[in-house]
């Protein structure tokens, strides 16, 4: 007799492809855990949203973060219901009403989504409807309509979206198990769900760049109220809509591709899949194969078949399908001969096409484990007809375990690795999240007790009015010197954080260290135009801020390293914030931020992100080109640190080329780069222009290491051949750069637009610097190894970057308040007041014919300096240090301006004031009027110092017979400059390096523009 215990598993384990039945959300599918389905930026498009599946599926990608989520119902009242039950606080969501059957409705339904919102990115079809009924009693018209919902308003979707948003993108299609199945009464059903898989692969094999998936959802049971279910499945309706929800999540991303076009069921387990996905592939395992097919290796075997389903007898008897209860299903057990037929039939045809060598069937035998005996009642076990056609079926699949060895030991290996364990959601359990106006965030506690014995730690982000503030400061004033962000697009960033606070959800990683590197970074960078904004009152009141942002800033990326946190969000505020690190110099820490940021990217998979298998939609979206600038960032720095850091790693870079495979950035402004977007020619000014050329010169960077000897190298060591080489590689590219991009030291006009002429200054300052600190070592008076060459050289290459800072600063950009505050370009400024300094002192004569432009360089250098110590702390301990060294070798005055010269007026009041008492000659600036010494040692000094009245005061000691060594136009023009004051001035230097002056000094660079 038949048992009247019914098999919760019964019309799902005959089914499963996988080993692993799900019935609930797990950790792949799961987008509170899983950071791979964050879907920021992506909208999705929902039909039958108001339902049960649908509405679950609504609710996940809102947890997951799209951008916007369109809700599509029949009805106006549940429609308004489901977008109130939704309450996003991270999507923006539209819900309009359609009759997907009626293609008008469809294309009005298309054009109100784009008007809202300029693309799609997913569409899902939730809805379905079937007539139930025996054919013959079924009303045409009725079971017709079914069908055209079903059919034809899929149709409609996949036309209108496909002419709206091109052939590209993800449609995921519920379908159902009636697909696979024979039951008497779903005739509707059955036929339009079998029609819509052959379309679903039809649309795959006719538009290949577009995603499509047939999902059968499993049996849900309805909650709270959304959908139905026949009494019928009741007992087997084990599965939850969320399950479904989240694996649309995943089946837009990029792991699914090798399920495009195919049918599979919500409970297979996505990862196990993954592991046999060049068989599903070969084989078509998911294509029309999917009838009670099973993948056979070690997959989930069921002894008892599914029970054949007879609703229409209940339907003809005025039974409605509410009736028909677990109790009568198995009746039907008795019908297994026609299961075992079918078993039969299957297993002749693969081991016709075994014998053949076929490879790709369309049809994939379910091969029940006990197919060669299956009894049922009143009849005799079942017995092959042929022993052979039994034995290559039992053959092929212990070949086919073999096979599948080296792909299980690659996802052991994988999952070994800890490559599933990362994400980039910060949950509550470990860290909380409150705002506060921003100035009483440094004194905000910065943990609290969430119970008695357990401290937390608490985040304090500035009020939402104030970041954005902030933001914008950022944008206006900082982000060019990075770009490393889609400008328009950051403020999603910033709504993603304090929606998330608002509404107790989760908070990301990334978007958190993005926020805090720019409150950091703009706080530092405050300029005097900021203070209107009402947020601070001055800008040491800003920068005040600074060491707090920064101490928080480390705490959340610590934080994010030790959680395993991965994001192109988080790679971008440790780019952010390196920036603001390298004040201390290429240290330790900023080494470590860099190669942090390295290990996420290619965590990422950003350094193959124009692999040729990877799908060619993907890489043209938004989203990877600001991947690309960020791995090319990266890379720049990394090559820039390897050529030019004197240190531990120098001639070493992480980055091999060879081991990337990624295109350059596009030549192109954020306000034009969409998904799909072409690059101007370089030829053409952009945004981007300037950081293309700074990869060029990285290129260079790389290839000057790859030349060098692993060795500290100082003069003498590194052959004059060597330096010429390097030398004629920097003026070859600077002949190579577009023109708008190179400032003519012969004219005063400065180079196209306000930005261009930033991106001039930025590229000038880098390669000027750089023939600087090459040629510095063979400087005319500094030894043996004199060149005219490298002294003309390095004199005009300083003078260069002089006149570029007096001509930036006619401009009116924020950019020109904060350059100095920059160790970066304050570096090109030290370079030059050095190689200016030896110059003057080498070179300056009162009756020289040159001595007028020698009086120039000096001052204007030394006022910069003046305006940038009020700026840097780094600016003031260098011009300190300078005049320490001046004055313990007697330069008791320095040249004052003329009327004549170009130096700007608008320098400290201190210089201005000395400037007033120019009388048309070359006059003299006190230095102990200039800089006072202390009064206790100002005795000293005067004891120390008191020699003549020349511009320049005796150097070095008295000669043998008492008398000074003073310079003055008796000197002949090729006396060099005694050693010892070299030897001297990089003694000074080593010395004040004690207090970390010699760190920032001689390690940091300009490399990261």
């Amino acid at each position: 007799m038949a048992s009247n215990t019914v098999d919760a598993d019964a019309y799902t384990a005959p089914f499963m492809l996988t080993k692993s039945m799900k019935r609930d959300v797990y950790f792949d599918v799961d987008p509170t855990k899983n950071h791979e389905l964050q879907a920021d930026g992506k909208v999705v498009l929902i039909i039958g949203a108001t339902g049960g599946i649908g509405f679950a599926i609504a609710k996940a990608w809102s947890t997951a973060g799209a951008k916007g989520i369109i809700l599509v119902g029949r009805t106006e009242e549940t429609l308004q219901k489901a977008v109130q039950d939704l309450d996003s606080k991270t999507s923006k969501v539209l819900a309009i009403k359609a009759d997907i059957s009626s293609s008008t409705e469809v294309d009005d339904l298309f054009k109100k989504a784009t008007a809202e919102f300029s693309h799609i990115d997913v569409v899902i079809n939730a809805s379905a409807s079937a007539a139930v009924g025996a054919i013959g009693t079924v009303d045409p018209a009725a079971w017709w309509s079914g069908f055209e919902t079903n059919v034809k308003g899929f149709y409609n979707v996949v036309h209108a979206f496909i002419n709206t948003n091109g052939a590209k993108g993800t449609i995921v299609n519920l379908v159902s198990l009636m697909a696979s199945m024979l039951v008497p009464g779903m005739s509707g059903n059955i036929v339009s769900k079998l029609a819509l898989i052959k379309l679903a692969e039809s649309i795959d094999v006719e538009h290949p760049d577009l995603r499509v998936f047939s999902v059968h959802p499993g049996l849900v049971e309805p909650e709270g109220g959304r959908g139905v279910i026949l009494d019928a499945f009741k007992g087997f309706a084990k599965d939850k809509a969320a399950l479904t929800a989240g694996l649309t999540l995943w089946l837009a991303t990029p792991r699914a591709d090798f399920l495009k076009g195919g049918y599979l069921h919500s409970n297979w387990h996505v990862e196990e899949l993954e592991k046999h996905k060049d068989e599903i592939v070969e084989k078509k395992l998911v294509k029309l194969g999917f009838l009670n097919g099973q993948l056979q290796l070690g997959g989930y075997n069921c002894s008892d078949q599914a029970p054949r389903l007879d609703i229409a007898h209940d339907v003809t008897n005025g039974l409605s399908p509410a009736d028909i209860s677990a109790r009568q299903l198995a009746d039907h057990s008795l019908r297994l001969n026609d299961l075992l037929d079918r078993v039969n039939d299957l297993n002749e045809k693969f081991t016709t096409h075994v014998e053949k060598g076929l490879k790709g069937s369309m049809v994939t035998a379910s091969i029940i484990s006990n197919a060669d005996s299956v009894t049922t009642s009143g009849s005799t076990p079942y017995q092959s007809s042929s022993d052979e056609a039994q034995q290559p079926s039992s053959q092929l699949r212990h070949e086919l375990q073999l096979q599948n060895v080296g792909s299980d030991v690659a996802f052991l290996q994988r999952l070994s690795a800890g490559q599933k364990s990362h994400n980039d959601i910060l949950f509550s359990d470990s860290v909380v999240f409150n705002t506060c106006p921003i100035l009483e965030c440094p004194s905000a506690p910065a943990y609290m007790l969430k119970d008695p014995d357990k401290p937390i730690r608490c985040i304090w982000l500035p009020a939402y009015d104030e970041a954005k503030v902030l933001f914008e400061q950022y944008k206006n004033t900082v982000s060019f010197l990075q770009h490393v962000v889609h400008r328009p697009s950051l403020c999603e960033v910033l709504d993603h954080v304090y929606l998330g606070i608002d509404g107790n959800a989760p908070i990301k990683a990334g978007h958190l260290v993005l926020l805090l590197s720019i409150v950091a970074i703009t706080t530092y960078a405050w300029t005097e135009d900021g203070t209107s904004l009402a947020i601070f009152s001055n800008v040491a009141q800003a920068k005040g801020q600074t060491p707090f942002w920064i101490e928080t800033t480390l705490d959340v990326i610590d934080y994010a390293q030790r959680s395993s946190c991965v994001s192109l969000e988080l790679i971008q505020g440790i780019i952010i914030f390196s920036f603001l690190v390298s004040n201390d110099g290429i240290s330790l820490r900023y080494r470590s931020l860099i190669s942090t940021a390295l290990s996420i990217s290619r965590e990422l998979g950003l350094h193959r992100s124009d692999h040729p298998n990877n799908d060619p939609t993907e890489g043209a979206t938004v989203k990877a080109e600001i991947g690309r600038r960020v791995w090319w960032n990266l890379v720049a720095t990394d090559w820039f640190m390897a050529a030019r850091y004197s240190g531990p790693t120098e001639g070493i870079y992480q980055c091999n080329p060879r081991h990337m495979m990624v295109k350059k950035p596009l030549n192109i402004d954020d306000d034009n780069l969409h998904d799909g977007s072409t690059g101007l020619p370089q030829s053409q000014p952009t945004e981007t222009s300037y950081f293309l050329q700074r990869i060029r010169l990285a290129e260079l960077s790389r290839y000057i290491a790859d030349r060098q000897l692993l060795v500290e190298m100082g003069p003498g060591k590194q052959s004059y051949a060597d330096i010429m080489d390097v030398d004629a590689d920097l003026q070859a590219f600077m002949s190579e750069i577009p023109p708008f991009l190179n400032i003519n030291d012969d004219s005063s006009d400065t180079p196209g637009s306000l930005g261009i002429i930033i991106q001039a200054y930025l590229l000038n300052n880098l390669v000027l610097t750089q023939r600087c600190k090459l040629h510095l070592p063979y400087l005319e008076h500094m030894g043996p190894y004199t060149t005219p060459y490298s002294r003309t050289i390095c004199v005009q290459s300083a003078r260069r970057i002089v006149k570029n800072e007096l001509r930036l600063e006619k401009e009116a950009h924020p950019f020109v308040q904060t350059r100095l505050k920059f160790p970066g370009i304050l570096y090109g400024v030290f370079m030059a007041s050095i190689v200016l300094m030896m110059d003057f002192i080498a070179k300056g004569r009162a009756n020289s014919g040159d001595s007028n432009t020698h009086h120039d360089d000096v001052f204007d250098v030394f006022s910069i300096l003046e305006d940038a110590k009020y700026q840097s702390s780094a600016a003031a301990e260098f011009l300190e240090s300078l005049v320490r060294i001046l004055r313990k070798y007697k330069v008791a005055a320095l040249p004052s301006d003329q009327p004549n010269s170009q130096s700007e007026s608008t320098r400290s009041d201190m210089v201005a004031q000395e400037k007033s008492r120019a009388s048309g000659v070359a006059s003299e600036l006190s230095l102990d009027d200039l800089y006072p010494l202390p009064e206790d040692l100002n005795k000293a000094a005067g004891e120390a110092d008191d020699s003549g009245d020349g511009f320049l005061v005796g150097l070095g000691e008295p000669d043998a017979v008492g008398n000074s060594n003073e310079l003055d136009a008796s000197v002949n023009e090729s006396e060099d400059i005694p050693p010892l004051f070299m030897n001297e001035l990089s003694k000074e230097l080593d010395s004040f390096a004690q207090v970390q002056w010699n760190e920032f000094f001689t390690e940091i660079d300009s490399f990261f523009f």
